[in-house]
């Protein structure tokens, strides 16, 4: 299968890239940062909110399938929140009109716990929205209900998959993500550090 794969220059795209190459699928990354990959079948630079480049990428490669990874993360939705819902929300959008224009008829959609605002509870997918969801998190929401509801208008298969966090060995851009990156390592290590008030060892 010939799979788009948006932000697929980003930690997270990367490792998607090379396991849809592992078993056998033709992945193609869309990002806007340049980037080569040698898993890729191709790779272009282009905004998520440009229909335009979206259609013209799927078209090019007959893209089947979508892993739609582009999004702003927390630090940076809390920072610049107009930027926010218009990557994370229009950029959704974007990805879905053009999965119907193209003929594409499956996404999988990469969201957050940070949907569910904070809590100490166990979550699990009918856990309760809390009242504190932050900027990212509100986004994601959005995006979700956007492709349940429009997946189903238009018969396209759109599923959603909730991470946690995704620890790699890759630099991590985002400075608070790479902050409590190193932390959890550090705590594998065996060192003793904070996270939030609690005390891990």
């Amino acid at each position: 299968m010939r799979v788009l794969v948006t932000g697929g220059a980003g930690n997270m795209g990367r490792e998607v890239v090379a396991l849809l190459r592992q078993q056998g699928d033709e992945p193609i990354i869309y990002d806007r940062a340049e980037t080569s990959d040698a898993n890729a079948r191709a790779c272009t630079v282009g905004e998520i909110t440009d229909r335009d480049a979206l259609e013209h990428t799927m078209r090019e490669h007959r893209v089947e399938g979508v892993v739609h990874l582009a999004a702003i993360l927390q630090f940076g939705c809390e920072q610049d929140p107009l930027r926010a819902v218009d990557v994370n929300v229009n950029g959704t959008i974007a990805v879905l009109e053009t999965a119907r224009r193209t003929g594409v008829k499956r996404i999988v959609h990469a969201s957050s716990i940070a949907a569910y605002g904070t809590t100490e509870a166990e979550l699990h997918e009918r856990s309760p929205i809390q009242r504190d969801v932050g900027m990212y998190g509100l986004t994601k929401l959005l995006a979700e209900a956007l492709l349940s509801r429009e997946g189903r208008r238009h018969d396209i298969v759109c599923r959603t998959v909730i991470f946690a966090t995704v620890l790699s060995d890759r630099p991590v851009s985002s400075p608070g993500i790479a902050a409590a990156v190193a932390k959890i390592v550090g705590s594998a290590k065996g060192d003793n550090v904070t996270i939030g008030e609690v005390a891990a060892t």
